[in-house]
């Protein structure tokens, strides 16, 4: 599927409806083409920031726990 409409099982083509048909419907597509996720462009960059110190704070409390226990068995 393209955007939504399905496509011809033939030839793979877009599926259109041919000239001279008298069943035909007009409308108007007020969609867009980005898919909502819920996160706004605007809060990316703080919840990519959050995630970063996160991860490294848990990475240098594995660290310290790693060194703690060597320095132990020693």
């Amino acid at each position: 599927m393209a955007w939504g409409f399905p496509l011809n099982a033939e030839d793979d083509s877009l599926h259109i409806i041919p000239a001279g048909n008298d069943n035909t419907v007009t409308f108007t597509n007020s969609r867009t083409g980005a898919t909502p996720t819920g996160i706004s462009v605007d809060n990316l960059p703080n919840i990519i920031l959050l995630g970063l110190g996160l991860s490294l704070l848990t990475a240098f409390v594995a660290i310290k726990t790693h060194k703690a226990k060597r320095a132990e068995e020693k």
